[in-house]
């Protein structure tokens, strides 16, 4: 047994298998999910959201813990006061496709906006009131704004004392919060009260998994204790006692109690100084917030999330939508978006009969506590965090192999990925990827040998997504079912193939689960990519109470026509058949001619809803205290997590701040409007919209360094700099300097680069002549696209941390990387 696994001196870190990890920035359902952790058995599966947004991801799921809902959208649609925080809806979060439309329609019809940004956004230019807010300080303008909010007791207080579903349902709410829970506050983990406590219930039994369910929550009905869940009547609101128990007396606060008095610790004027917003503005949000009933919302996304305190400034915000109770209601907060499942229904695909289950410590040391890891015999400080609650931590990957610490790994396979595009460090972490010591075999999958893959021992090229299968739903936006379903619509070169083909074949080779016969069940099959996607459309096409109709012999026929002349050769019928069942073929065809299955037709959208309710709702629990939190502790220093939002500065792991000295300014990063990932760098057409990703700089930073629009300056930050190109403006806030994080390559035909001793020259200008070089940040009419090379490379700036193996800072309990907590120095060149 012990050559079977990774460490025998440390079982617990899993088997040999957990040796393989797979980074990959699409279709880790399949790649990640089904191959990774049960054909080979490795617990070493991550997507890119540690670099994504994985903190507010964390932040929202903890925040709604019936269905672990994951993201802040409002319903545009409807609502009448929209505050989008941090984010930036008209060119980024899917925006052109579907926000960007529903906001500038919702202004017209009069909706107002306030967007909350240390720069002015394509959304700020069109709000009512742009909000300049110190970045990293986005905490303290939310507690300004819930503290004025409570004390003008401007907050629905009758949602906030429906504790439980059945006084929600009595009430007509469809949520409800947890605001009168009791929780017991000289318990050193802090927990809420229970009927088990109380002796009126018997201790929860361990499900089939091991976890022991929580105990009913005790609230207050007119000073009497019940349970939470069974109470019909609203529970007293605001309540610090102390209660009997068979163990003797315990005190006890309400949530509301508890929250009321934290907002209280601080005055207006100190959370406002803080935050660098005027009070007078603060207060104007909290009243115009509180002056719509449902029909107002907040939307917010990375900004205030990718700090090294953004899982707290999350649900900082997110208080605020839960003290006017908006969830699910038209014009409120959408928690709920169904979709058709794609991979349950007419064909299992998640299911790997006989599957090789994953188990173990992952490399990245998430979804495990420290005290229960076999290292916390060495006590504390550990040496890089433990992450109980997230998960995806993409970013820590190399550094933890790099320090070796849980362990280092025999192969990394990376597709649609690039760490050294994306994970704080960027070419600093090519040393870990060189070093065969800490990653035995190095894989990726790419459409050319980008800034990754020139350290790879195999490059194998991948398919663009127009080339391709896919599913990728879009964001929770909308208050419609639906699904999309991507496809092949062209093929650029004869050779490449998805990655999945890859998975598939050495699946088979090496005689893995879920491939090949009864893969999917018995008499099913997964011989090609075609037997998982066509299946997937069938899914799709017969979920729900009623299937879609089939697709007409018309259809059928421009069906074929279409796809024989859009993919010659690699359109091969009888396959695409083969993989579903005869009488399924024709509804496929009729959701894969659809580009998926939409649910919602009408004008005015009211299929969406049901009477003054989202037709999709979340029906949970709105949870501001987090007892699980406020039980797990800081793996560096032992002391606990708190269950309320709290304001902490963003620090390093060993405690010290974040380097100023000799950098003044704050660098922020923000999604261009034309380039998407790593790879459109290879689009000239997309460089030609904007050569360039500027060096934004308030006017009065500017002047005081002596530069003008245009000019070529350096940035300078603690573990990096760059050069890029000056834009001044008004519309950033002074003393914040920023760029979009898609240039700055190395590789992509940036550079030469040798393969099996053959030099590879850099793609070619396109027309780069001295003229074309010239460039005027906002007046780019010549249309010259600049090279691969151009641009600021963000990552390459961030601070590192000052754990050992390296890497950037991150958020401590939401886990992810924080890119939006450097300092740098700007000089002109």
């Amino acid at each position: 047994m012990g050559a079977k696994l990774l460490d025998p001196k440390r079982p617990a870190l899993g088997p040999r298998s957990n040796g393989l990890a797979i980074l990959g920035g699409d279709r880790m359902y399949l790649i990640g999910e089904r191959f990774g952790l049960q054909s080979f058995g490795s617990i070493n599966q991550f997507n890119h959201g540690g670099t994504c947004g994985v903190t507010g991801v964390v932040a929202n799921a903890r925040m709604h813990p019936d269905t672990g809902y994951k993201r802040m959208y409002a319903d545009i649609d409807y609502c009448d006061y929209l505050i989008v925080w941090g984010t930036e809806p008209l060119t980024a979060q899917k925006g052109p496709t579907w926000l960007a439309p529903r906001i500038g329609a919702a202004r017209e019809r009069g909706m107002k906006m306030v967007v909350i940004d240390p720069r002015m956004s394509k959304t700020g230019e069109k709000a009512d009131l742009w909000v300049p807010v110190k970045p990293g300080h986005d905490a303290e303008l939310a507690f300004a704004i819930g503290r004025d909010i409570i004390d003008n007791k401007r907050y629905d207080e009758r949602y906030l004392r429906a504790p439980g579903k059945a006084a929600a349902k009595a009430i007509g709410e469809p949520t409800w919060s947890d605001a009168t829970h009791l929780v017991k506050v000289d318990d050193p983990k802090r927990g809420k009260l229970t009927l088990v406590d109380l002796g009126r219930a018997e201790a929860p039994q361990p499900d089939a998994d091991g976890k022991v369910p929580d105990g009913e929550p005790v609230v207050l009905v007119a000073g009497q204790p019940v349970g939470a869940n069974t109470a019909r009547g609203l529970a007293d609101l605001d309540v610090e006692t102390e209660l009997a128990t068979p163990d003797g007396p315990v005190k006890v606060a309400s949530v509301f109690r508890l929250l009321r008095s934290r907002l209280a610790e601080r005055s207006l004027e100190e959370y406002c100084e803080a935050a660098g917003v005027d009070v007078g503005t603060a207060q104007r949000i909290a009243k115009e917030f509180t002056s719509h009933g449902k029909r107002a919302a907040i939307m917010s996304y990375r900004g205030p999330a990718m700090h090294a305190n953004g899982f707290d400034t999350i649900r900082a915000i997110g208080y605020l939508n839960f003290l006017i109770g908006n969830h699910d209601w038209k014009g409120g907060h959408i928690t709920a978006q169904q979709k058709f499942a794609p991979t349950t229904g007419r064909y299992d695909l998640e299911t790997v009969p006989g599957a090789n289950t994953a188990w173990g410590v992952p490399v990245t040391r998430e979804k495990v506590a420290y005290e229960k890891s076999p290292f916390f015999s060495e006590g504390y400080p550990a040496r890089r965090r433990w992450y109980p609650f997230p998960g995806n931590l993409c970013h820590e990957v190399i550094p933890s192999v790099e320090a070796g610490y849980p362990y280092t790994l025999d192969a990394l396979f990376i597709h649609r990925h690039s760490p050294l595009n994306s994970s704080p460090g960027a070419h600093r972490q090519a040393k870990t990827l060189q070093n065969v010591e800490k990653i035995k075999l190095l894989v990726s999958f790419d459409t050319s040998v980008g800034d990754t893959s020139a350290y790879a021992d195999y490059v194998l090229p991948d398919l663009t997504y127009l080339e391709r299968f896919t599913q990728e739903s879009i964001y929770p936006s909308q208050q419609y079912k639906l699904i999309q379903l991507g496809q092949p619509t062209t093929r650029a070169f004869d050779g490449p193939r998805p990655v999945e083909w890859f998975y598939l074949e050495l699946a088979k080779a090496l005689k893995l689960p879920g491939v090949g016969k009864d893969a999917f069940g018995p008499g099913t099959r997964f011989d090609t990519v075609e037997d998982y996607w066509l299946k997937m459309a069938a899914n799709v096409a017969y979920a729900a109470k009623k299937p879609v109709p089939d697709a007409s012999a018309e259809e059928l026929d421009i069906f074929t026509k279409a796809r024989t002349k859009a993919l010659g050769r690699h359109y091969d019928e009888k396959a695409w058949k083969a993989a579903v069942r005869p009488a399924e073929w024709a509804k496929v065809v009729y959701v894969l001619g659809r580009g998926g299955r939409f649910e919602g037709s009408s004008e005015d959208r009211a299929d969406g809803y049901e009477g003054d309710w989202l037709k999709a709702r979340y029906e949970g629990l709105c949870q501001f205290y987090d007892p699980k939190v406020a039980a797990a502790k800081d793996p560096m220093t032992g002391k606990p997590f708190d269950g309320l939002a709290t304001l902490r500065p963003p620090t390093r792991a060993d405690g010290t701040p974040v380097p100023t000295e000799g950098y003044p300014l704050h660098f922020l990063n923000w999604k261009a409007r034309q380039h998407g990932t790593h790879r459109t760098v290879q689009n000239a057409w997309l460089r030609e919209v904007r050569p360039s990703n500027y060096v934004t700089i308030a006017a009065k930073d500017a002047q005081e360094r002596g530069i003008s629009s245009g000019d070529r300056v350096r940035l300078r930050s603690p573990n990096g700099e760059a050069e890029g190109i000056a834009h001044v403006t008004q519309a950033i806030r002074p003393g914040v300097v920023g760029t979009d994080a898609t240039l700055g390559h190395r590789g992509v035909g940036a550079s030469a680069i040798e393969i099996d001793g053959r030099r590879i020259e850099p793609v070619e200008g396109y027309g780069h002549n001295d003229s074309a070089r010239l460039i005027t940040p906002m007046h780019e009419e010549m249309g010259f696209a600049g090279p691969r090379d151009t641009g600021v490379a963000v990552n390459a700036l961030l601070v590192d941390d000052t754990l050992v193996g390296g890497g950037g800072m991150c958020d401590p309990i939401g886990g992810g990387a924080a890119q939006l907590d450097t300092w740098i120095e700007v000089e002109r060149v």
